[in-house]
């Protein structure tokens, strides 16, 4: 972050500012409700899954690439967990082997995914077509695949274990130690920081701390940090390391500077 003398650079704060905003129009509009521990840990296991998706779609937006077909191919993969803990049996794997089963099933759904992604990635690198016409043409295939496949009915019921994964929670002090383990770095980063000025870092130190304290209150005070919101945190901390700390990132940026001059280089 930069600015110049003790000046906030309020434009970065825009998105967080406004976020606030909201939050305190609809605090006000619900009586209070909104701001309680079991509303906000609901919407974060709910943000968590369009988080996840953001996660990937990051590193589509800076190669200057799309892709509509997002939607359908996390259906197609909710579909093959269904089917491999319905159809093939894995939900119903006794002792241990269900939690195996619930595994063997997430595995099978970022195998589709990741199919998906490899088709979309050959035809455009290959023939160079446009990623807006690949992709809309796997939207409807990937679309089409979770119809065929679920007889356009709901798959059920699924095992308890991997349902686990996206309804389950982490214990109030394991939660905790987590926020902590995320945030510390993050307060030790803007406190050592010379490219903001005072001003600048006591915003920063203070949004800091507020989405900290929201964190920790929602967790002790509801059941705990959803596990899909501890995917997404880790899934994103992985997705920045990579971007900023490898030499795919670079390739990832420097491709989306300018494809041409990186080509050469």
């Amino acid at each position: 972050m930069t600015t110049q003398g003790n000046r906030i650079p309020w434009r970065e704060y825009r998105s967080l500012i406004a976020l606030l905003a909201l939050m305190a129009v609809l605090a006000v509009l619900t009586e209070g409700t909104f701001l309680t521990a079991r509303n906000l840990t609901n919407l974060s296991r709910q943000v968590a899954i369009n988080g996840i998706l953001a996660v990937g779609m990051t590193y589509v937006i800076i190669l200057r690439g799309i892709d509509l077909s997002v939607g359908s191919v996390v259906a197609l993969a909710g579909i093959a967990v269904g089917y491999t803990q319905v159809n093939l049996g894995w939900a119903q794997w006794a002792g241990g082997g269900q939690l195996l089963g619930a595994v063997l099933s997430t595995v099978a759904a970022i195998v589709v995914g990741l199919a998906c992604g490899l088709f979309n990635a050959w035809w455009i690198t290959r023939y160079r077509i446009a990623p807006f016409i690949i992709t809309l043409g796997m939207m409807v295939i990937a679309r089409g695949l979770a119809l065929i496949f679920s007889d356009g009915a709901a798959i059920a019921p699924l095992g308890e274990a991997f349902n686990s994964f996206g309804q389950g929670y982490l214990s109030g002090a394991t939660s905790v130690v987590l926020v902590a383990a995320v945030a510390l770095p993050l307060l030790v980063t803007a406190l050592r920081s010379v490219t903001a000025g005072l001003a600048a870092r006591v915003v920063e130190i203070s949004a800091i701390a507020l989405m900290a304290g929201a964190s920790v209150y929602a967790c002790l005070d509801y059941r705990g940090m959803p596990i899909p919101v501890v995917v997404f945190g880790a899934l994103g901390i992985g997705g920045i390391l990579l971007l900023e700390r490898t030499r795919l990132g670079r390739y990832v940026m420097a491709i989306g500077g300018n494809p041409d001059a990186a080509w050469l280089a």
